[in-house]
């Protein structure tokens, strides 16, 4: 016979057990998807300067110490200067894709969308803990940057001048932040300081480069190409455009696509 006294029993234990997992802490939720750039740019990396060689090689040299170039090593035999430019503006230079971030913990929900070569912040949501999961949130600040050395080549062809230039990318990005650890009671009772977390990406003028870089929250692969702004500015200024001196006649280019 059953004990009709044990059915009142079973229904407070049943409704404890679903109030005391309703008021734990439960983590929360982060997706990222990335998207590629769509194509790569075309690059234009030569021009003819209607000057002479030495004409065209002094105004280069020029241009290029007053517009933020360091010039590493010039060799006039071989007609070569190698130069270094760096920016945390690299967003003009490379194209490296979109990321689309989303987070979710309790009563917040934030949606992230950033070009990859731009500095961002955002938060992700993960989980710690055996057998329990319990919440985790991080709060991240993400600063991009961009080196390049690059190399122009300056070329006579009859009275004229061929400049062309040839360019080795490599772009940063660095995560620091905090994660937050809590219990099942939602409160933190640890933290853990994020610092200096480097991803890079190295490629070339024409190339496409490509890396495997980890979250946060997961590990994804972002692929990146130049913009063609660079290339471009530095062929300018063989043509005297940045020094304010009259724009001279520029003969056809060849593109690198």
């Amino acid at each position: 016979m059953t004990d009709s006294r044990r059915v009142p029993l079973q229904a407070l234990l049943i409704v404890l057990c679903t109030w005391l997992m309703a008021s734990c802490a439960t983590p929360g939720i982060s997706g990222l998807q990335y998207r590629a750039p769509m194509r790569a740019h075309p690059v234009t990396t030569e021009t003819v300067v209607r000057l002479p060689v030495s004409e065209t090689w002094a105004l280069l040299l020029e241009q290029l110490r007053l517009h933020a170039f360091d010039i590493k090593k010039v060799e006039k035999a071989s007609r070569l200067i190698h130069v270094s430019f760096s920016t945390d503006r690299p967003e003009h230079y490379v194209d490296c894709g979109i990321i689309h971030r989303t987070f979710q913990y309790e009563k917040e929900s934030e949606t992230y969308t950033y070009p990859v070569t731009s500095s961002s912040s955002f938060k992700v949501a993960t989980q710690w803990g055996k057998p329990a999961a319990l919440p985790v949130v991080g709060t991240y600040d993400r600063d991009t940057s961009l080196e390049a050395r690059i190399t122009v080549f300056v070329a006579p062809k009859k009275k004229h001048t061929t400049v062309t230039v040839h360019t080795r990318y490599t772009f940063i990005s660095r995560v620091s932040g905090q994660q937050d650890y809590m219990n099942a009671a939602g409160i933190v009772v640890k933290s853990r300081q994020i610092s200096g977390q480097q991803s890079t990406i190295a490629f070339e003028t024409g190339k496409i480069g490509s890396a495997i870089w980890n979250g946060p929250p997961h590990s994804f692969e972002v692929t990146c190409h130049p913009t063609g702004l660079l290339e471009a500015e530095i062929l300018a200024m063989a043509n005297g455009h940045h020094a304010g001196v009259d724009s001279r006649e520029v003969l056809p280019s060849r593109t690198s696509s």
